[in-house]
């Protein structure tokens, strides 16, 4: 088993925990499939995350391996194979499962409101324009953080794999090493 696992760990480890993460989606969501009833349009409120969860692991899987077999531009794959599983993880786990599971979108939330308390859905009054703002602003602010993690982490992996810098401290090639002690 050990033998079957080796070629594995040399793979982008932030791409196959997506894979794993994105698999484990798929578990849950079949589970949730049979288990709850509840339909959008005639199908199950589960499919989508679980089709979803399939393909970003197979997508995340594969890109993880082919990572592997970069000769050149490997500091380039890593940052942007750190950015892809972030955002996949986030996307899919948190919007798709969140929308599955409570059973509506933030925009289906405004507009269920909105018919709730008599408006017309072609002139909406500005307590329904606020409530339109806000989620535009929540989803804008979601992706903002998502990006600047994504920058954090690829700028970390960056730095991983970049060479140490020179001390301050170092001298040019042939000068002298003083004989008074120097502090570093």
């Amino acid at each position: 088993m050990t033998s079957l696992l080796a070629p594995v760990r040399a793979w982008h480890r932030p791409l196959t925990a997506c894979a794993v993460l994105m698999f484990g989606l798929v578990l849950v969501a079949a589970v949730g499939t049979v288990l709850d009833q509840r339909t959008l349009l005639g199908e199950s409120v589960w499919v989508k995350p679980l089709k979803f969860g399939f393909a970003f692991g197979l997508y995340a899987g594969t890109l993880a391996w082919l990572l592997t077999k970069l000769t050149r531009g490997r500091r380039l794959g890593c940052g942007l194979g750190t950015v892809f599983a972030l955002a996949a993880t986030v996307e899919v786990r948190a919007r798709l499962v969140g929308s599955a599971a409570l059973g509506h979108t933030g925009l289906v939330a405004v507009v269920t409101w909105q018919a709730w308390r008599g408006q017309p859905l072609i002139h909406p009054d500005t307590a329904t324009l606020l409530a339109l703002a806000a989620v535009l602003l929540l989803t804008a602010g979601g992706a903002v953080r998502v990006i600047a993690t994504a920058k954090r982490a690829a700028a970390a992996c960056a730095a991983a794999e970049a060479p140490p810098a020179e001390s301050a401290t170092a001298r040019p090639a042939g000068t002298p090493e003083p004989s008074w002690p120097v502090s570093r």
